[in-house]
């Protein structure tokens, strides 16, 4: 995986706080670019230091917090908290003008650079009646632009997957938190699967359709419990089905003349079963 960083920033601020603020940036560029998470008049991105771990393992918990700390401090970031729930302490963040200001720049320098090199290396490999031998040129800009989405692929991946499992999920509360740990847990092709297929079986089950989905559990610990490998209920409402099926008799009167008549069998098949059970 490729992690890249603005070596001004590097140089001033430092390796781990410039890592981290090309993370962010490249997050809240992509959600204004698909409008979302816009709050207070300016795109936000969020994560936990958990998370950031994971995406960064030569990272400690330590820099990180010290490396957000001191780019708060610096005015390079701003931080806040819309979580939907109040106990949800997950951290937003955004970058500042001051920071947009020399990131913008570098990326309109290297796109200038990159051009350059395709430019110079064109010309280098020009065979002499005019024509590009365009086998032997090697497209530096594509080849950035698809290690830069290389990089990426993973969460915006995992992304997609949550907002699949999110919507088939029936009980919306905590859908933060939910999201932290499905990033975390990060589950493969046939884990997400079985994911949904277990959520749409218990979705059908009588105790999930009771009281309004009185008892479906929040998603978060729905996830943090892996309940996706509990065993599947049986779908339907049995007990209705069963007691429905008593609901079509027909109610009856007999005269005396039947019960007559019932007794004269009976009187007559007593023999029988006195000597059949002799």
């Amino acid at each position: 995986m490729l992690h890249c960083f603005n070596a001004e920033i590097a140089e001033k601020y430092g390796v781990t706080e410039a890592i981290l603020l090309q993370n962010i940036y490249y997050w809240v560029c992509r959600n204004k670019k698909d409008d979302r998470n816009l709050h207070d008049g300016r795109y936000w991105t969020y994560n936990s230091i958990a998370s950031y771990i994971k995406m960064f393992p030569y990272l400690t918990e330590h820099k990180i917090r010290s490396a957000f700390k001191k780019l708060k401090d610096e005015g390079m970031i701003i931080t806040a908290n819309y979580n939907t729930s109040p106990f949800n302490k997950t951290i937003w963040y955004t970058t500042t003008e001051k920071a947009e200001a020399i990131l913008n720049a570098d990326t309109e320098k290297m796109s200038n650079r990159i051009d350059n090199i395709v430019k110079s290396n064109a010309e280098k490999t020009e065979n002499g009646n005019g024509e590009f031998n365009k086998s032997s040129i090697t497209n530096i800009n594509t080849r950035y632009k698809r290690q830069i989405n290389d990089t990426h692929n993973d969460k915006e991946r995992l992304l997609s997957n949550f907002e699949k499992f999110w919507s088939a999920y029936p009980n919306k509360e905590r859908k933060a938190e939910a999201q932290e740990v499905f990033l975390k847990i990060n589950p493969d092709k046939d884990t997400f699967e079985k994911m949904i297929k277990t959520i749409n079986t218990f979705a059908s089950s009588e105790r999930w359709q009771a009281d309004n989905g009185r008892y479906i559990p929040f998603a978060v610990n729905w996830l943090k419990q892996k309940r996706w490998n509990d065993e599947l209920p049986r779908v339907g409402n049995y007990s209705k089905t069963q007691c429905s099926s008593f609901s079509n008799f027909e109610q009856r009167h007999y005269d005396d003349a039947f019960y007559a008549d019932l007794d004269d069998d009976l009187t007559l098949e007593l023999p029988k079963l006195k000597k059949l059970f002799s």
